[in-house]
């Protein structure tokens, strides 16, 4: 039933949740600071080819062979590519647009943490989940074994115990007996 449950939620979460090309545009718009089309110089309505014709102006302006002596050169240019990434793609650009009515969604989850330390498939979540799942399970099991198997031991100490008891008591009766049936029969012994 947990296997059904678990299973539902990551298909829940695999419809709503964002895309890596999402979260990728997410953190530029955070580390850009700045409109993608500003950033161009383009017009939020401009066509593909516009906007790849600036991009090669701009990428000729500020690749960073061109710009040695510019520390930021290479995040500048990385920016271009990056920002170039998200116009050039419809849907990306749909929703960068989107981006820009709304503003960011609130996205800063545990996920987004996590996320930032090691990115990491939903099949290798699935996988940890699963694996400690089994280790817990058969610790489980592991810690019922032993207590099992200790109240066996008890249970048979204590029964061995109750045997050995009576079989002191009848020892002791047999003793009895046969004293009784020697001053009977009258041998001393």
């Amino acid at each position: 039933m947990i296997i059904y449950i678990f299973s539902l939620a990551l298909l829940c979460e695999k419809i709503n949740a964002w895309d890596s090309d999402e979260l990728q545009m997410f953190d530029l718009v955070e580390e850009v600071k700045e409109n993608f089309y500003d950033f161009f110089g383009v017009s939020q309505t401009a066509d593909v080819s516009e906007i790849k014709r600036t991009y090669r102006k701009l990428s000729a302006k500020l690749h960073p062979d061109k710009n040695p002596d510019d520390p930021n050169a290479e995040d500048k240019f990385r920016r271009l590519v990056g920002i170039y990434e998200v116009l050039k793609n419809s849907e990306l650009r749909a929703k960068y647009d989107e981006v820009l009515e709304n503003g960011l969604p609130s996205w800063r989850t545990p996920v987004f943490y996590f996320r930032k330390l090691r990115k990491m498939s939903n099949y290798e979540l699935f996988g940890l989940f699963f694996g400690m799942a089994t280790v817990i399970h058969y610790a489980a099991l592991g810690d019922q074994f032993s207590k099992q198997r200790l109240t066996l031991e008890d249970q048979l100490s204590t029964s061995l115990k109750r045997h050995k008891a009576r079989d002191k008591k009848l020892e002791l009766i047999n003793q009895e007996i046969a004293e009784e049936l020697k001053k009977i029969l009258g041998l001393n012994g």
